[in-house]
């Protein structure tokens, strides 16, 4: 995606892998205003990827191949409920933690998810972080209060908001439903559905060749001109 202010100069069709590192492509690129001083013009939705929403939304279940590990802890935490004053504001709430493990290609295990459950009034999964594999957070995933999806009342005790927090990539995103009672479950589309086309025939950029090409010590290409910032 690049990134030129919203300005809609630059368009290219980007192709790559939603669960690519591209982070040695990435190139800033310092631009100085009126006034001759340096801004930097930095654009969150550059990073966004697909599968950052689809972890969060479609929670993969868990499976033999995994092992998986359980415990318990306390946190001091803001009831965002309860008046700024009020002495119910600050609550001491309970967790129960599920850890998944996987084996690497040394055979050893490191974690791959991490699973935090509610105590408090009921058992609701609260919380679920996704681990890479040097063992850092990937992403947190926060899921707020409960409600029904759907107007036939079938999908109860779903989250009415998600909180998606990607630290490597320095974004985060809120997501909440306008009309719950109107959100459609289970609807069956083609595949094609889910293929973008180049419909527009603008220019290719293949990310993964670029990859490559860096990899192999060839030159990567120069960023375009008075933009702000290439990825």
């Amino acid at each position: 995606m690049l990134q030129d202010g919203g300005s809609g100069k630059y368009k290219k069709f980007v192709m790559g892998t939603n669960n690519a590192d591209y982070t040695k492509l990435q190139r800033e690129i310092d631009l100085a205003n009126g006034d001759g001083t340096i801004r930097q013009n930095v654009n969150a939705f550059a990073n966004l990827r697909p599968q950052h929403f689809t972890d969060a939304m479609l929670v993969r279940p868990t499976g033999g191949e995994h092992t998986y590990s359980m415990s318990s802890t306390f946190l001091i935490e803001e009831d965002q409920k309860q008046q700024k004053k009020s002495p119910l504001r600050i609550v001491n709430r309970g967790y129960y933690l599920l850890d998944e493990f996987g084996r690497n290609a040394d055979g050893e295990l490191q974690i791959v998810r991490r699973f935090w459950f509610d105590r408090v009034g009921g058992i609701r999964l609260a919380r679920q972080q996704i681990f890479d594999a040097r063992g850092e957070i990937e992403s947190d995933i926060v899921y707020g209060r409960e409600g029904v999806l759907g107007d036939a009342g079938e999908h109860k005790n779903l989250p009415l908001e998600i909180v998606v927090t990607r630290p490597k990539e320095k974004y985060s995103m809120r997501l909440t439903y306008q009309v719950p009672e109107k959100v459609m479950i289970g609807n069956q589309f083609p595949q094609e559905a889910f293929v973008l086309q180049n419909s527009w025939n603008l220019e290719e950029v293949d990310l993964d060749k670029m990859l490559r090409e860096l990899n192999a010590g060839s030159p990567t290409p120069r960023p375009v001109p008075e933009a702000s910032r290439l990825q």
